[in-house]
């Protein structure tokens, strides 16, 4: 039987929450108060998802939130980045699919010094990163790229 969130009660706060998607959201104090706040909640429709499966799909919405919520010139910069990466995977590969070797081949393809592969590597680690933030996404498939290759030393006589 499906789970039908209900509001309760936290003594410990004097605080009326629900869970909703996993989140306890905070009621407040007053018991009616808390329950028409809780039936607003209920009516409000789910909000839209973005389709998840292509690699492709999460970074144009991360370009489009980028657009919207930061500046010209770090949008830009993203851009840049994003479609230069976009461009080096198959349009298919799937979040799933992605891998921190995709990001490594396509900064070792360019003839950039290493402050520029570093930045470019963060860059679309950033995008699943807020990818996660925001839900579409349950983990990052590329949370441990390389973020320096040249700063991996080796020790001899190991």
């Amino acid at each position: 039987m499906p789970h039908f969130p209900k509001p309760f009660f936290r003594p410990s706060r004097s605080l009326w929450y629900v869970q909703l998607r996993g989140r306890q959201v905070n009621l407040g104090p007053d018991q009616e108060q808390a329950f028409t706040r809780y039936h607003e909640l209920m009516t409000r429709p789910e909000p839209q998802l973005i389709s998840t499966d292509m690699a492709v799909v999460i970074m144009d919405a991360f370009l489009d939130w980028c657009q919207q919520h930061r500046e010209p010139r770090t949008y830009e910069w993203y851009k840049e980045r994003c479609q230069g990466f976009s461009e080096a995977i198959p349009a298919s590969l799937t979040v799933q699919q992605l891998k921190p070797f995709h990001v490594q081949q396509w900064v070792d393809s360019k003839n950039w010094n290493e402050g520029m592969k570093r930045g470019a590597i963060i860059a679309i680690q950033r995008v699943f990163n807020w990818a996660v933030r925001l839900g579409y996404i349950e983990k990052s498939p590329i949370a441990y790229a390389i973020a320096c290759p040249s700063s991996i030393t080796t020790t001899s006589g190991l």
